[in-house]
């Protein structure tokens, strides 16, 4: 009898010192798989669409204003990322039908364009907040009584938007720009008359990553 429980007594503090047989051990934790951030670096192009509020000063001091319309086109461009920086260039191409009647002429035009740089900062990994700024193109029309002339002007843009992943490959964004056009001199029947444009641009679109 005292030999049973010294045998009893021995397997209890083997238990409790954390011994066990081989059958007793737990199984392995299953392996929980790791997402990786998604990445913001390589090429991009897709399409924008928007609404341009322009206006324009006129060689006499007058001010155009309410030169608006709709833009819709295309962008392409690259992007580097360095932790939670994003840093890239882009080109776009827009249409245009921003115009203005002022009854005995009228101000147009047909597209706007730009070569930009952007620098933004990761709010989260599919997140992206950022400012940009470089040239912007874009004509200047000027009709009155069946005669018209177009010019070619440049300048700069600068503007901030922001841009979320929806899949690794695909974003989408919304974005304010601020264009200036230097000044242009319409030649032909409308020498003499000048403009220098300046105008307002929200944008949204999407972009596909390669």
């Amino acid at each position: 009898m005292v030999r049973y429980w010294a045998s009893a007594a021995f397997v209890a503090v083997y238990v409790s010192a954390g011994f066990s047989p081989a059958w007793a051990k737990e199984k392995p934790a299953t392996p929980v798989a790791v997402t990786a951030d998604p990445s913001w670096q390589g090429f991009y192009s897709g399409a924008n669409g928007g609404y341009m509020m322009g206006a324009a000063k006129l060689a006499d001091g007058s001010t155009d204003t309410g030169v608006n319309g709709a833009i819709a086109g295309v962008q392409f461009g690259y992007d580097w990322q360095n932790g939670s920086t994003v840093y890239g260039l882009a080109a776009d191409y827009d249409f245009s039908n921003a115009s203005r009647d002022f009854g005995s002429y009228e101000d147009s035009h047909s597209y706007v364009a730009s070569l930009h740089g952007r620098f933004g900062q990761l709010l989260a990994p599919d997140v992206l907040v950022y400012a940009l700024g470089g040239l912007t193109f874009s004509d200047v029309k000027d009709t009155a009584s069946g005669l018209s002339d177009t010019q070619q002007g440049w300048g700069y843009t600068v503007g901030a938007g922001i841009e979320k992943l929806i899949s690794h490959r695909t974003s989408v964004f919304a974005e304010y720009r601020y264009d200036y056009l230097n000044k242009v001199d319409f030649s032909g029947s409308f020498a003499g008359n000048s403009a220098i444009c300046d105008g307002n641009e929200l944008r949204v679109g999407i972009n596909f990553r390669f």
